[in-house]
C-alpha cells in the first residue's frame, strides 16, 4: 500500500503556501479590490489540478509570483511584500526542470548556449523590471530582481560545476566488413548530475543512434548503435551530442566518440574465399562455401528436372500448356510460362573492369571473385569475358571451376578506377523503346505513326551507338565462343557501359535467352535472375518514355 505521506514533498508545501497566502490575500483586502486575489486563486487552483503543458504552469506560477508583492502592499507595507513572493522561487525551479522535457534542441558549436526557456525569462524579467521601476512599484521590481539572481545562480552553478566532458563513453572496439550491418550498445556514464537530457545529431548516414534523446536519470545509461561503413569511412563511429541541464537553461554540444572501428575491405573477405577455396579443390576435394548475396545463383540443389523462371510473349510452336491465362488476360497478349533444364545450364560472365570511386572498386572486386566461386562451387561450365572502358581485355572458353576461380583473381587486379562522367539524361532502354512501339502500333493514327517513325529512329541510333563499346565486343565474342545457349551473368557498375548492356540485354530478352544482374549494392540479383519477365513489362499500361 503507497503511503500518502509520500506525495507530501516540498512541491505540495509551496503550493499549499500559495493557496494560502492568496486566500488570505482575498480575506484581508478591502472588500472592493478582494476579488483580484480571488480569482488568482481559482486560477492557480485550476492549473494545479488540471494536467496542462508544463510552459502553461510556468506561466501561471511566474504570474502568480510577480503579481503577490503588489496584492500584498494592501495589507503590509509596500518595502516588505515582496517576500510573501520569494518561496514560489523553488516552485518555479521545478517548473523549469518539467518544461526541459519539451526542449527543442538546435545545433549549436562548442561552448554552452542559453536555451529558448533561458532567454525567454531574461526578456519578460526584463520588461517586467522596467515596467516596475517606471510606476515606481519598488516591491515588485524587488521580486524580478530577486528571481533574475536566482535564475543567473542555477545557471553559473551549471557552467562552473559541470566538467569539460561531462560524459563518459565505455568505448570498444568492433571489427567489421565494409559495406555490412552491424548493431551494438554502448555504455555511457554521467560525471555530473547536472547533465540531466542528451540529444544525439544524426549526422552521418553509416550511423544511426537510438534513442535520438535521453532523459539521463541514473549515473549510466546505454545507446544502441547500428552501423554500415564504408570501405574510406571513418575509424570511429563519432557523433556531435548535446547536453541540456536539469532546469533547461543552458544547452552544450559535445563530441562523442562511441566505438573504434577496424573496417575489413570486402575484396581482401573474396581473395580469402578464393585461397580457402583452391586451398582445397587443389587436395582433391570441394568445400561448401557461404552464402553469397551478391552472386547469381544458376544451379539447383537436385541439379535435375525443370524450373520455372519467368513468362514471355507467345511465339509459334510454343506448347498451348504452357499459356499463362492470367497474365495474358492482364496484358491482352498471350504469354507462356517459361521453363528451364538445370543439367544443361552454362553461363557467360561478362565483367565491366571500371568503377567510379575506391568503394565501388571493393564492391566489384567482392562481386566478382563470389561469384566466380559460386559459379566453381555448382560446377557449372563457365566463360568468362572482360573489358574496361578502352578495350576488351579477355574472353575466353568454358572454363574448369578452379580455373575460373583463378582467372577471376586475375582479373581483379586489373579493375581499374575511372572518374563516373556526369550525365544530364537518363540513359535510353531499348526495351521500354520496343514495348511502346508495340503498344503504338494499335493504334491507328498518322501523328502516332510519327512518333512511332521518331522511336524507330532513336532505337536505331542507340544500336548504331553501342556497336564499337567494348561491352557490345565481348559480348558478342562470349557468345560465339559457346555451343549451347548460356546463362550470361552481368557484372558491370553500369558507368560507361551502360547502354551497351542494356542493348545486350534486349538482345537476349528477345532471343529467350537467360540473364541475370550482379548487384554490387549488396542485396543480391534482380529478382528471380532470369530475364526481364512479362510482370515487369506489363507493370504499366501507360507508355514508358
Amino acid at each position: 500500500m503507497t503511503n500518502p505521506l509520500k506525495k507530501f514533498n516540498l512541491q505540495i508545501l509551496i503550493r499549499l503556501y500559495a493557496v494560502l497566502a492568496l486566500g488570505a490575500a482575498a480575506v484581508l483586502s478591502p472588500f472592493e479590490l478582494s476579488i483580484i486575489p480571488v480569482l488568482y486563486l481559482g486560477v492557480f487552483l485550476f492549473f494545479t489540478f488540471w494536467r496542462s503543458k508544463p510552459v502553461a504552469n510556468l506561466s501561471v506560477d511566474l504570474y502568480v509570483f510577480l503579481s503577490l508583492p503588489l496584492i500584498y502592499e494592501l495589507v503590509v507595507n509596500q518595502w516588505v511584500s515582496w517576500i510573501f513572493a520569494l518561496p514560489l522561487l523553488v516552485l518555479l525551479g521545478k517548473d523549469m526542470e518539467r518544461t526541459a522535457a519539451d526542449h527543442e534542441f538546435k545545433d549549436s558549436r562548442q561552448g554552452w548556449h542559453p536555451s529558448r526557456l533561458l532567454v525567454t525569462l531574461v526578456v519578460l524579467l526584463l520588461v517586467s523590471l522596467g515596467v516596475s521601476l517606471l510606476l515606481g512599484k519598488w516591491n515588485a521590481a524587488i521580486a524580478v530582481a530577486s528571481l533574475m539572481g536566482y535564475v543567473a545562480f542555477l545557471c553559473a552553478r551549471v557552467i562552473i560545476k559541470m566538467p569539460q566532458t561531462p560524459l563518459e563513453v565505455i568505448k570498444e572496439k568492433h571489427r567489421i566488413l565494409a559495406d555490412s550491418e552491424l548493431s551494438f550498445r554502448v555504455r555511457l556514464e554521467r560525471k555530473s548530475k547536472l547533465a540531466k537530457y542528451l540529444y544525439i545529431s544524426q549526422e552521418t548516414e553509416w550511423a544511426k543512434v537510438e534513442p535520438e534523446k535521453v532523459f539521463i536519470d541514473n549515473n549510466d545509461f546505454e545507446l544502441d548503435i547500428t552501423i554500415k561503413p564504408y570501405l574510406s569511412g571513418p575509424s570511429s563511429v563519432c557523433v556531435t551530442g548535446f547536453i541540456l541541464d536539469r532546469h533547461g537553461l543552458l544547452q552544450r554540444s559535445v563530441d562523442l566518440e562511441l566505438a573504434d572501428l577496424l573496417v575489413v575491405p570486402r575484396a581482401k573477405y573474396a581473395l580469402w574465399l578464393a585461397e580457402r577455396y583452391l586451398a582445397t579443390s587443389g587436395a582433391g576435394g570441394v568445400t561448401p562455401m557461404v552464402s553469397v548475396k551478391a552472386a547469381a545463383k544458376l544451379g539447383s540443389e537436385s541439379r535435375s528436372g525443370f524450373e520455372y523462371i519467368g513468362n514471355r510473349l507467345y511465339q509459334p510452336g510454343d506448347s498451348l500448356k504452357n499459356i499463362d491465362w492470367k497474365h495474358s488476360s492482364k496484358l491482352q497478349e498471350i504469354v507462356v510460362k517459361e521453363f528451364d533444364d538445370q543439367q544443361a545450364s552454362t553461363a557467360v560472365l561478362l565483367v565491366n573492369l571500371v568503377a567510379g570511386d575506391a568503394d565501388e572498386a571493393d564492391r566489384l572486386v567482392y562481386a566478382l571473385v563470389t561469384t566466380a566461386l559460386t559459379l566453381a562451387d555448382e560446377g557449372i561450365p563457365t566463360s568468362l569475358a572482360a573489358y574496361n572502358q578502352e578495350s576488351v581485355q579477355t574472353v575466353t572458353g568454358s572454363l574448369e571451376p578452379r580455373e575460373l576461380v583463378l582467372r577471376a583473381l586475375e582479373l581483379s587486379r586489373d579493375i581499374v578506377i575511372v572518374e563516373r562522367a556526369r550525365k544530364y539524361f537518363q540513359s535510353a532502354d531499348p526495351l521500354k523503346l520496343r514495348t511502346n512501339i508495340r503498344r503504338l502500333n494499335m493504334i491507328d493514327s498518322d501523328s502516332v505513326k510519327k512518333i512511332i517513325d521518331l522511336l524507330d529512329m532513336e532505337f536505331q541510333a542507340l544500336r548504331d551507338s553501342v556497336v564499337s563499346n567494348p561491352a557490345t565486343i565481348a559480348f558478342g565474342k562470349a557468345l560465339g565462343k559457346t555451343s549451347r545457349l548460356p546463362t550470361v551473368v552481368f557484372l558491370s557498375a553500369m558507368n560507361h557501359d551502360e547502354e551497351a548492356v542494356r542493348m545486350a540485354k534486349y538482345t537476349l530478352w528477345a532471343g529467350n535467352q537467360r540473364f541475370t544482374d550482379v548487384s554490387l549494392s549488396g542485396k543480391g540479383t534482380n529478382g528471380r535472375g532470369t530475364r526481364y519477365t512479362m510482370e515487369r513489362i506489363g507493370e504499366k499500361d501507360s507508355l514508358q518514355v
